[in-house]
């Protein structure tokens, strides 16, 4: 986990999990629009997308709209490595990050002003 003022960014293997987290940030304050779930492929998610009103895309599909636009163009290994250096992680984050997903386990970032860059 990397916590950065107002960012906040995790690894969990399952979709429980990230309704959890998802539940706790919003207790903190946290708004369900700055929170954003990627995924290796959309049947990872549909618990999450069903019960919140988190962004959430899939790493393995082009998307043509969306924060995955501004996110990557697509998730190659040097593509992904750069979007999620555009994070504000390093480059060996932004390695782990990316082999995270393509294992199969759910990113879960948040950032309050992502959004709005």
């Amino acid at each position: 986990m990397s916590r950065k003022e107002n960012t906040f960014i995790e690894v969990f293997n399952t979709q429980a999990e990230v309704l959890s987290k998802v539940n706790e940030l919003k207790a903190q304050g946290y708004d369900e629009r700055d929170m954003y779930v990627v995924a290796q492929d959309k049947h990872s998610f549909s618990m999450v997308e069903n019960q919140t009103n988190v962004n959430v895309e899939t790493a393995g599909e082009q998307q043509n709209q969306g924060f995955m636009v501004k996110f990557m163009a697509a998730f190659s290994d040097d593509s992904s490595t750069e979007a999620f250096r555009g994070m504000g992680l390093t480059h060996d984050e932004s390695e782990e990050y990316r082999r995270q997903v393509e294992n199969g386990k759910l990113v879960l970032y948040v950032d309050n002003d992502y959004n709005d860059s």
